[in-house]
């Protein structure tokens, strides 16, 4: 089902059962399969603390991206030009999936999250909402960033993960409001990170320590 005021470029494929909303636009070269939603409205419960803007702009898929099977693409969205996002995956409001990056199966993105260009998020990663993803990152799988779950005001700034440009993050890690992973920075696999972790070090456990320097 395709709304009538959806753009679809010449070259653009389009899979079985695929969804497209109002308003959203589907750059040549893009591959859109089976069973995806694209545009999608929020749904918000009553203690929400998202935005609720019913002006949130278009989604919109710049060329030569690729959608998987079942993702589910809500209203705002960017998906920059060659990104995937994998199959199941869910890319909240205002999500911004940077040039040449992938989001892998079952991935969730919350609303407002930035991801730089080149980024590799691997399966079943959770990105909270006010996370910040820089260019060149690497998340193993299961990798989960949270945000403050305790201020419940409506203009509450969301506190989030930033993660450096060019660190990894090792499988299972969890990271917690606030934790700032610098450059180059890799932290190993099941760690929990409470703050800040210099650029260019090692560092694991729960909480995570810096092990080395790199």
């Amino acid at each position: 089902m395709i709304d009538p005021s959806a753009r679809i470029s010449d070259g653009a494929q389009i899979g079985a059962f695929v969804v497209i909303h109002a308003g959203v636009v589907v750059e040549a070269g893009c591959v859109v399969q089976d069973g995806a939603v694209l545009g999608k409205g929020p749904i918000l419960g009553p203690s929400s603390v998202a935005v609720r803007d019913p002006a949130i702009s278009p989604t919109i898929l710049e060329a030569g991206c690729v959608i998987g099977c079942g993702a589910v693409l809500v209203r705002g969205c960017i998906v920059r030009s060659g990104a995937v996002a994998g199959d199941h995956v869910l890319l909240r409001e205002r999500v911004e999936l940077g040039r040449g990056s992938v989001v892998g199966h079952g991935g969730a993105v919350g609303a407002g999250v930035v991801i730089g260009e080149r980024v590799r998020i691997q399966n079943n990663v959770v990105l909270a909402p006010g996370t910040v993803v820089e260019d060149d990152v690497l998340c193993g799988p299961n990798v989960t960033t949270t945000d403050d779950p305790f201020d419940e005001r409506p203009d509450a700034v969301r506190r989030g993960a930033r993660l450096g440009r060019g660190c990894r993050i090792g499988a299972g890690t969890i990271l917690l409001p606030g934790a700032d992973v610098g450059a180059g920075a890799v932290i190993g696999a099941g760690s929990l990170v409470t703050g800040p972790v210099p650029p260019r070090s090692l560092s694991y456990g729960s909480p995570a320590r810096v092990v080395r320097h790199i």
